[in-house]
């Protein structure tokens, strides 16, 4: 007789086991896939949803008259920059120079009133204010005298006007 390693009792009681643990892994996996399954559809249906419809650009043929004449529609009568104009800052509008020398110059306006000042070229860059008539704007070719640098200078303005915020364009 041949000898076996268990008896018929046992043998029944491992393979209800091998059953059940068969089941568990089983509905385990049923379960996963169909959930991965609804999560690829719910992902398939947002990307669908957010996908904004693609429409061809119009040609812009259009002349640069009529672009200015669009952009004026848009801004109303009266545009206010108020505080948004290059108040209480600094901005390099030009150059003074002489014969022997040249000085970046610097422009501060406040209000109706312009305030001036170079910059010398030393390592601390020394701010060197130029007094104008009742702080009036000055102008390209203008003669202006600085005291402290004891000599005349004549003042070059770049053709920049700035760019300002309006926030109707």
């Amino acid at each position: 007789m041949s000898k076996v390693c268990f008896n018929s009792s046992q043998f029944l009681s491992f393979i209800v086991i091998y059953l059940i643990i068969f089941l568990i892994i089983t509905f385990v996996l049923f379960i996963y896939f169909k959930n991965v399954k609804q999560k690829v559809f719910v992902k398939n249906n947002i990307s669908r949803i957010q996908e904004p419809e693609r429409t061809p650009e119009p040609e812009r043929t259009q002349e640069p008259e009529r672009i200015q004449e669009r952009i004026q529609e848009r801004i109303p009568e009266r545009t206010y920059i108020g505080p948004r104009d290059y108040q209480n800052s600094a901005i390099q509008v030009g150059f003074i120079y002489n014969n022997q020398d040249r000085y970046a110059l610097f422009q501060t306006r406040i209000s109706n009133k312009y305030y001036y000042h170079v910059i010398d070229d030393t390592r601390f860059g020394i701010r060197i204010i130029i007094n104008s008539k009742k702080n009036e704007q000055l102008f390209d070719g203008d003669d202006v005298y600085i005291p402290e640098l004891n000599s005349s200078f004549k003042i070059k303005l770049y053709d920049y006007v700035g760019n300002r915020y309006i926030p109707y364009i």
